[in-house]
């Protein structure tokens, strides 16, 4: 490990040879051994190795068995979580980047650091929207903020449904979950950005309704004038979707709009554009 780590930088292509060689011959050999940090970090530095030699297929794999022989992640700093996360988005790997991130987010919320577990949210979210996967953004900024934005969600009346043809069925038993609960402070710049996210998101799913109501909640929760801003101009991208053109106009009457104008310098040519 350590020659492969003094060839890293000037001969990578030899530096993989000799980590493939030294990791296959040692747990060939005794493979409990691929569970001791040592081989772990090994294992995760020849997977960055492999990614950088634009070799991603192996490096994913190398990825999963460094994740799986720390006992599922629990043994896994924060830190190579997210780096993980961040190489497999890298190369387009929705999935397994879904995956860290969403581990990553678990083990934040759970160790209560709010600011973090936020910014691993609007990165999950951004990584869902980026795949046309826009309602699992849409659940996941709901669950994180609805304790915050008091935001109202349907849920089953009664623990008995009724099916078209008459018979009651019942509905699956849903076991508590063990995450401590998670109320990140309205007032957080952190935390607005990520309803200015979900807000977005909803107007694009057309939920106009929860969208209005989000936007209210997070204009009583703020003073900072330029986030207002921002959710004036998401109230009257509301109404406009909406088709309500009389609303809109009546709203934009209330913004502050400043135009400035754009000042041409002295010696500067007149172009097209700016006659």
């Amino acid at each position: 490990f350590a020659l492969a780590v003094n060839l890293f930088e000037y001969k990578p292509q030899y530096a993989a040879d000799l980590l493939f060689e030294g990791i296959y011959a040692l747990l060939d050999v005794i493979p409990e051994m691929a569970k001791l940090e040592s081989v772990r970090s090994g294992m995760l530095f020849f997977a960055d190795l492999l990614e950088r030699l634009e070799r991603y297929y192996y490096s994913c794999l190398l990825f999963d068995a460094f994740y799986l022989y720390s006992q599922n992640g629990s043994k896994l700093d924060l830190t190579s979580l997210t780096n993980i996360a961040s190489l497999c988005q890298k190369n387009h790997d929705a999935a397994r980047t879904a995956f860290y991130y969403s581990k990553s987010l678990e083990r934040y919320v759970s160790n209560r650091q709010t600011e973090e577990a936020l910014y691993i949210t609007q990165m999950l979210a951004n990584t869902y929207n980026d795949y046309g996967m826009k309602y699992c953004s849409v659940n996941l900024l709901c669950h994180i903020l609805k304790n915050s934005y008091k935001l109202k969600f349907h849920s089953p009346s009664t623990s008995r449904s009724q099916n078209k043809s008459g018979r009651k069925s019942i509905q699956p038993v849903r076991k508590k979950n063990s995450v401590p609960e998670f109320k990140p402070p309205p007032d957080s710049i952190n935390t607005l950005l990520a309803g200015i996210s979900l807000c977005e998101v909803l107007l694009n799913c057309h939920y106009f309704t929860l969208a209005g109501e989000l936007l209210e909640e997070m204009k009583n929760s703020t003073e900072n004038q330029m986030v207002i801003r921002i959710i004036e101009y998401l109230k009257a991208l509301n109404l406009i979707k909406q088709n309500n053109f009389d609303g809109f106009l009546e709203h934009i009457s209330t913004m502050k709009i400043q135009l400035k104008s754009k000042r041409v310098a002295s010696g500067s040519r007149l172009s097209l554009h700016n006659a």
